[in-house]
């Protein structure tokens, strides 16, 4: 099912036969380079109404992190998790960054009812 569609990028939801795809993306370092934080960033609050946009990237993942905060994300905690299978920096922990939809924004969708996002209220309610 096609989720999210760019100039540059198709977003769908995960088969197990795409995993073969899958690997050969993630060995190629030019993939990451491409716009798909921002656009899935502006669907969240164009196409489904979100109130706040949550992210996760390994502490030690600058290029990452730099990307979101780019978009505007602040960085709101850092978590240690136990791994079985740890990846190297993981010791470092998970950092989480929020952004909130721009109160000067122009979208005008203001759906609620998409099942993966919570809007902002209901969040405050997990933490």
């Amino acid at each position: 099912m096609l989720i999210l569609t760019t100039d540059r990028l198709q977003v769908w939801r995960f088969e197990p036969s795409d995993v073969d795809n899958l690997t050969t993306l993630y060995a190629d370092p030019a993939v990451m380079l491409y716009e798909a934080a921002g656009a899935a960033l502006r669907s969240a609050f164009d196409d489904h109404g979100a109130a706040c946009v949550v992210a996760t990237t390994m502490a030690v993942n600058r290029r990452s992190r730099g990307i979101l905060e780019t978009l505007g994300f602040r960085h709101t905690r850092t978590v240690h998790l136990d791994w079985e299978s740890p990846l190297p920096g993981a010791e470092s922990g998970e950092v989480i960054y929020e952004r909130e939809r721009d109160v000067n924004s122009t979208s005008t969708a203001h759906r609620q009812d998409h099942p993966a996002i919570r809007p902002a209220e209901q969040d405050h309610e997990h933490r």
